[in-house]
């Protein structure tokens, strides 16, 4: 057994680590919900990037919940505060945001998991909407089903 990352906000630093997705590259991606980012680890635990901050533009988190990675090295992440998940390429460039605030379908109150499906879409689930929803997003982002 061992253990990495103390606490604090540094490279490397982890505040209420939420969600762990291991990249093709055998890399750890870590939702850092305290820090409002995802960090992106070495196996060895050394810091090896850092994905977003705080905010609600592209590619900025409040409280980051949870993290997924796509075979074909997407990472996806449920930005729980900000009602909504967004997807960057693997090196951490923003894709697209999928979702917004409320209760209809495609729209989220508390996203707070996180995944990708063998087709390559995305899966969020939604643990305060009014039907406790999972919802599918195709790849591109279009709602398939909730």
């Amino acid at each position: 057994v061992r253990e990495f990352g103390t606490r604090g906000s540094g490279e490397g630093q982890l505040e209420n680590p939420r969600g762990l997705a291991f990249t093709g590259e055998g890399e750890l991606a870590v939702a850092d919900a305290g820090n409002d980012r995802v960090q992106v680890l070495g196996e060895d635990g050394t810091f090896v990037r850092s994905i977003g901050s705080y905010g609600t533009g592209e590619g900025m988190f409040n409280n980051p919940w949870d993290v997924c990675v796509c075979g074909d090295g997407r990472i996806a992440v449920a930005d729980n505060v900000n009602s909504r998940v967004q997807v960057f390429e693997g090196l951490g460039g923003f894709l697209r945001s999928i979702g917004s605030f409320g209760d209809g379908p495609g729209q989220f109150r508390n996203v707070d998991g996180v995944g990708f499906g063998a087709g390559g879409e995305i899966l969020a689930a939604d643990w305060e909407g009014p039907k406790g929803a999972v919802h599918v997003f195709s790849g591109e982002g279009g709602i398939v089903q909730t």
